[in-house]
């Protein structure tokens, strides 16, 4: 085993794993956007790979939706249009 003293240091520090994975949490954004919203100069796969260490966090799968189609728009817009004089 190596010292410690002689070890190569995590380029993402502590602080900034931390960081990552609070963004990462509950978000459905890319490594790319993390490490571009939190302006880290390290490359998209230690963000990755600092994901993968992290325990805590864990995939899942968002459950499918149904799309918004056009009678759902337009619904909507006409309820706006004669809710618009209501005071809330």
């Amino acid at each position: 085993m190596v010292p410690r003293s002689v070890r190569k240091k995590r380029k993402p520090s502590k602080r900034d794993e931390r960081r990552i994975s609070k963004e990462a949490s509950n978000s459905t954004e890319s490594a790319n956007e993390i490490k571009r919203e939190l302006d880290l100069q390290v490359s998209k796969t230690s963000v990755l790979r600092s994901l993968w260490r992290n325990e805590n966090l864990v995939h899942v799968k968002l459950n499918p939706a149904p799309r918004i189609l056009l009678h759902h728009i337009e619904g909507r817009l006409k309820f706006a249009r004669d809710n618009m004089s209501r005071d809330c």
